[in-house]
């Protein structure tokens, strides 16, 4: 019977290790991709083209009702929001959490820009 306990004590403590293990590197995954994010955010000046903003954050997603629905393909991009009446573009970098979001002005140059982590 004390070799049973043993084993499964062994056993906890080792399901208990990988879990936290897990927990750890996930924690580490996601600051990571905030602070990246971040730095991508603050080089994002007003007054850029959309042109030089695709070059830096790479292709643009659409968010619509909660919903994801790009990439958007290149000839929607600053095209007029039914919804918003303004020219965005949203950029979703992976995990659910990290979003931003650049509008532009008439001249299609970043008028406005938001960032949700």
């Amino acid at each position: 019977m004390s070799g049973i306990r043993k084993i499964i004590g062994r056993t906890v403590v080792v399901g208990l290790l990988l879990v936290l293990v897990i927990f750890i590197t996930y924690f580490i995954i996601i600051v990571w991709n905030v602070r990246k994010m971040i730095y991508e955010y603050n080089n994002i000046q007003l007054g850029m083209t959309s042109q030089e903003v695709i070059e830096k954050l790479g292709r643009p997603y659409m968010i619509y009702h909660g919903k994801e629905v790009g990439p958007i393909p290149p000839s929607a991009i600053c095209q007029k929001s039914v919804v918003a009446h303004e020219q965005y573009l949203y950029f979703s970098k992976g995990w659910g959490i990290d979003l931003i979001a650049i509008y532009f002005d008439d001249q299609s140059r970043v008028s406005a820009k938001y960032i949700n982590y």
